[in-house]
């Protein structure tokens, strides 16, 4: 059985966890924004237009995710039942070679665990994306790529 104290610093680690999480994500929608912004689309020289482009840029395709699964065992004794995970992670949409992917890593806490099992846990995940294009998006595509062929003999 956890002391009180224990509980406070496992909840009070949770809080932090998140906050941290909220913190990175208004980042990167602030970011986003800005360099989406008229001001940038202008021209105007402005440094901090500038950085958040670049900030942009940087995290493209990245996106922060969190699915913890809460798991109960009701054949347990009392104070042992559940299993509360805490964390989150990172993931990101991007292509290995011509096939797109969506790739995540996402670490957890427990919380609150049952006694002998980990305090921790980990999850990595890998999913193959087919997208449906419409026949706007395959021409599109075409024409990039028949552009690119002609670049590449022209050189």
């Amino acid at each position: 059985m956890r002391s009180r104290t224990q509980r406070r610093d496992i909840s009070l680690r949770g809080l932090v966890s998140l906050f941290a999480m909220i913190l990175l994500s208004a980042t990167l929608i602030y970011a986003q924004e800005t360099a989406e912004s008229p001001t940038r689309a202008t021209g105007e020289n402005d440094a901090g237009a500038a950085a958040a482009e670049d900030l942009r840029k940087a995290v493209q395709g990245w996106y922060l995710s969190a699915s913890p699964i809460i798991t109960p065992n009701w054949e347990a004794t009392s104070g042992n039942v559940w299993t509360v995970p805490v964390g989150g992670g990172v993931g990101r949409v991007m292509k290995l070679g011509f096939q797109p992917v969506n790739i995540t890593a996402q670490f957890y806490g427990n919380a609150v665990h049952p006694a002998g099992t980990s305090s921790w846990g980990m999850r990595l995940q890998i999913a193959f994306l087919f997208p449906k294009l419409s026949k706007r998006q395959e021409n599109l595509i075409m024409e990039q790529k028949l552009k690119q062929l002609e670049k590449e003999t022209t050189t």
